[in-house]
């Protein structure tokens, strides 16, 4: 299967580049999470895109954040994409090129399984999304849940900790930890409890860790990706046209006070 896989994600990877269609939908997604939550439901949000192709596909590289692709990280998203795909209130990052998508998907019927996709960049800090409210509600929810909150992310964006008021925050290394994933894995579990929302920031490895956390805890885990790299780390790692300054503005009643 994992042959059959590759020969498919190779074939497909040629074809033309086309636009998800679902971008209007992302501020709709993202209140559907909120209402959820506000519910007591759990929800799992993971991003797949062309890192983890790559890293799938068996190429010998690394992604622009420098996460090395390797056998058990590309054996264990396959296993995770499929895992993540059958269970309840499942959102699925569609990355925007159908060479990408249309291989998941294909894997995924070859799988008896339908991929829940939603737009890739639901939950960032976007050029569009400083245009309407639906982060701000997103954050507000988050500071204000009395859920246990545990966010996971390298050092760059520590202090995001203090924005979403986490519970605790795990400290993992800027790439690579899936060489340690056991072991890491035993760390963050040592902090779970029912009900808890986890909010990781973590490369590809995140969809591992995710999977696993829910086959064996019902909790809520949010891939934030490189949402918050401006407001933690003042570093624009994705050409947005907005600054610094911008969010600050845009996040003004929700930032602890002292926040430069």
């Amino acid at each position: 299967m994992k042959r059959i896989f590759k020969l498919l994600l190779f074939s497909s990877y040629f074809l033309l580049s086309a636009q998800a269609d679902i971008s209007p939908m992302q501020p709709a997604f993202v209140l559907e999470i909120i209402n959820k939550l506000a519910r007591g439901e759990n929800v799992i949000f993971v991003k797949y895109g062309d890192g983890e192709y790559n890293c799938m596909v068996g190429r010998q590289d690394c992604n622009a954040d420098g996460d090395s692709y390797h056998s058990w990280l590309g054996n264990s998203l396959q296993r995770a994409l499929i895992s993540l795909a059958h269970k309840p209130n499942t959102y699925i990052g569609k990355w925007w090129n159908a060479n990408v998508y249309e291989a998941f998907d294909e894997f995924a019927r070859q799988n008896s399984v339908t991929i829940p996709w939603a737009w890739y960049h639901m939950v960032i800090n976007d050029d569009e999304s400083l245009k309407i409210d639906y982060m701000h509600k997103f954050v507000d929810f988050i500071i204000h849940a009395k859920r246990k909150k545990i966010l996971i992310c390298n050092s760059t964006n520590a202090r995001i900790k203090d924005f979403l008021r986490a519970d605790v925050y795990i400290e993992i290394p800027p790439r690579n930890w899936s060489f340690e994933y056991n072991a890491w894995k035993k760390i963050i579990e040592s902090h779970i409890e029912q009900d808890a929302i986890v909010l990781i920031s973590a490369g590809m490895c995140a969809k591992v860790l995710v999977d696993d956390l829910t086959n064996a805890y019902n909790i809520t885990c949010v891939d934030l990706g490189c949402s918050f790299d401006i407001l933690g780390g003042k570093k624009n790692t994705r050409g947005w046209a907005h600054s610094y300054q911008d969010e600050l503005v845009y996040y003004q009643d929700l930032l602890p006070q002292n926040w430069d």
